[in-house]
């Protein structure tokens, strides 16, 4: 049996090892043309674009995009750039300019009109076709320019100020370029400077340098310097034809009109190209800025760390008084804003003190504003004025900052020296005994100024062998008479003007007496008398006597009375 298994088995491998097979033969594939492309511009910003697809043709693909990005077959025909961003949209429902088509005698050629395109742009129209077993076509591309006929259109205006420059950023429908040609103007407005129908008045016009103008992209640069700026200021800005071409050479044409006014509510209008400067508060000053030192190149001007001493200022007639105060702003005060307010600050001699508001301030000429007292104050009181924060304003709205001028006048009796001349007939008290003294003085100018500027030439009814000698303050309306001064003599005695300490000892410290009015001299500030000295050494033995409650009235008429407290005041 084993024998014919193995020979069974030995035929069937002659069996096998015989059979024949035929040789595989090769497909045959079909191929496609690229479909026809073919592009028109129409207008600057409109092309016509018609695809037709080859015979052979299963389906094809097409795709309208903006530049050449380098379309390929598979995603033509897949319709894989739907969503590229530089497929070009159209429509209302914006749909994307590529598409697959199944081919047939109706859709073999298939039509676009494409609008609202940009002006002087390349577009690039792409097609592939693919046949029913697969095969993809070459890339067919054609790539179109869109014209730009018209000139430059100003589309957008914006402006920013930064470091007192304020820069113009002026957008247009095209890419733009200086032409080196054209010029630009910048226009200041104040908005407390205008006529009666409410139009703001030009308060300056400022030719833009060259340097100061420039074109990138679609945005013209237009930058007023520096040196033009004014804060709070309103500025138009114009520009004249040829200034900027776009890239088909098409230049623009001139902007130079503009207006800016008040309506009938009281809102600002502007028509035309606008700009503004960010307010600047400003500082007033008791003295005239155009007094000042000039520092760093300019009038008028002073360091910030820089103090100016300011003397008080002298006054009698209060009626009269104007308390005024300087602005540092260089442009003229419009008035008062409505807000803030000022205040009067009295401080007499006796060391009371009376505050009140101001009832009457305003502006009285382009870059003084000042503040009138309500009351009479006292003679020999410091007067202290205030304006608070934002209570004027200068044309282009820019506000004060808080300002307090402390002691900056005085109210002064105003006298002359005549005021105090003549002789006197005196009345007081002994501090010895309290009976009542009475006796004659005389004063007349002095002979020696820097002694003083009157001299006693009779004292205590006795004419002065030497003058005593005082000081008029015809400001403060004082009379100063130094102690230990001497006047006359006889067999034993040197006679001595002398203050008296409360003890009745004599003393070196001067005798101030008031002169509240020509004529009249009271309220001497301490004891005073008449002193013997020993004309051997000059030592002092003592008082004769010493004397309170003094009070002398000068014979003559007076020359004058104290200045008057009844003048119509001026108003505001």
């Amino acid at each position: 049996m084993k024998k014919i298994l193995f020979t069974i088995l030995a035929a069937a491998a002659v069996s096998a090892a015989c059979t024949k097979f035929e040789q595989d033969t090769v497909p045959t594939y079909d191929s496609v043309a690229m479909p026809e492309v073919t592009a028109t511009v129409v207008s600057d910003t409109e092309i016509t674009v018609t695809v037709t697809a080859a015979e052979k043709t299963h389906y094809y693909g097409y795709a309208v995009m903006k530049g050449a990005p380098g379309a390929t077959a598979d995603k033509l025909v897949a319709g894989g750039y739907a969503k590229d961003a530089n497929v070009v949209a159209q429509g209302e429902a914006g749909t994307p300019q590529t598409a697959q088509v199944k081919y047939s005698e109706e859709t073999k050629t298939v039509t676009l009109e494409l609008s609202g395109l940009a002006p002087l742009t390349e577009y690039t129209i792409y097609a592939a076709a693919v046949t029913e077993m697969g095969v993809k076509s070459e890339v067919a591309a054609m790539t179109v320019k869109t014209t730009d006929g018209t000139e430059p259109v100003l589309a957008s205006a914006n402006f920013d100020e930064t470091d007192n420059v304020l820069t113009f950023i002026l957008g247009f429908n095209d890419p733009v370029q200086l032409t080196g040609n054209g010029t630009a103007k910048a226009w200041f407005y104040a908005e407390n400077y205008y006529n009666a129908s409410g139009e703001m008045i030009l308060y300056k016009e400022v030719a833009i340098p060259a340097d100061h103008i420039a074109a990138s992209g679609n945005s013209l640069y237009i930058a007023v310097p520096a040196s033009e700026y004014i804060p709070g200021a309103y500025v138009a800005v114009t520009y004249s034809a040829d200034m900027v071409k776009n890239g088909a050479g098409a230049v623009n044409a001139a902007y130079e009109s503009h207006a800016i006014a008040y309506d009938q509510t009281g809102a600002v209008q502007k028509k035309g190209i606008f700009g503004y400067y960010d307010y600047a508060s400003w500082d007033f000053s008791l003295v005239d800025p155009a007094d000042l030192p000039a520092t760093d190149g300019g009038e008028g001007n002073m360091e910030d760390d820089e103090v100016v001493e300011v003397e008080p200022v002298y006054f009698s007639d209060w009626t009269e008084l104007m308390m005024t105060a300087y602005t540092t702003s260089k442009y003229p005060l419009a008035g008062r804003t409505g807000a803030g307010g000022a205040g009067v600050v009295v401080s007499e001699s006796n060391g009371k003190t009376v505050s009140y508001p101001a009832k009457t301030f305003g502006v009285v000429s382009d870059y003084v504003a000042a503040v009138l007292l309500a009351e009479a104050p006292a003679y020999g009181a410091s007067i202290s004025f205030s304006i608070e924060e934002g209570t004027f304003c200068d044309i282009f709205g820019n506000e004060n900052n808080a300002f307090e001028a402390e002691d900056a006048y005085f109210c002064s009796y105003g006298y002359t020296l005549e005021d105090i001349i003549g002789s006197y007939q005196y009345t007081c008290a002994s501090a010895y005994s309290g009976d009542p003294v009475t006796g004659t003085w005389t004063i007349a100018e002095s002979d020696n100024p820097e002694k003083g500027n009157v001299m006693f030439t009779e004292m205590y009814s006795s004419e002065c062998m030497a003058n005593v000698y005082a000081q008029f303050d015809t400001v403060a309306g004082t009379l100063t008479v130094p102690s230990l001064q001497l006047y006359g003599a006889n067999e034993k005695y040197l006679f001595a003007f002398c203050s008296s300490d409360n003890n009745g000892n004599v003393s070196d410290v001067d005798v101030v007496f008031a002169v509240p009015q020509a004529g009249v001299i009271n309220g001497q500030s301490g004891y005073f008398g008449d002193a013997a000295i020993n004309p051997a050494d000059y030592s002092i033995l003592g008082f004769f006597d010493v004397y309170y409650g003094f009070e002398a009235v000068r014979a003559q008429a007076t020359s004058k009375s104290a200045p008057a407290r009844a003048a119509v005041r001026a108003q505001f």
